[in-house]
């Protein structure tokens, strides 16, 4: 047997567990969609210069991976070297 308060208690967890999990799917969508990645959302990154993704979407990656974790801030070293100006456009 189960308490009510304990029952109670684990559902409003099971249910704040489905809304974050929903908020990050939809943050997800939308950090792919900013940087312009949603199209190949569902390649292999594969192996640089052999398979996969290309230099651009490799340092495009790089950026969404690091606004995924959501920081305040981001310090990025030459992020655009090496390509060319619509690429850098995005990362920017």
């Amino acid at each position: 047997m189960i308490k009510v308060k304990k029952n109670l208690k684990r559902r409003w967890q099971e249910k704040k567990k489905e809304e974050r999990l929903a908020y990050l799917q939809e943050f997800v969508n939308q950090v792919l969609e900013i940087i312009e990645l949603d199209e190949i959302k569902d390649a292999l990154v594969g192996i640089p210069s052999v398979s996969g993704l290309s230099t651009e979407q490799r340092k495009q990656l790089t950026v969404a991976v690091e606004l995924v974790a959501n920081p305040s801030i981001i310090f990025m070293d030459e992020p655009t070297s090496g390509l060319d100006a619509q690429a850098a456009a995005i990362v920017m």
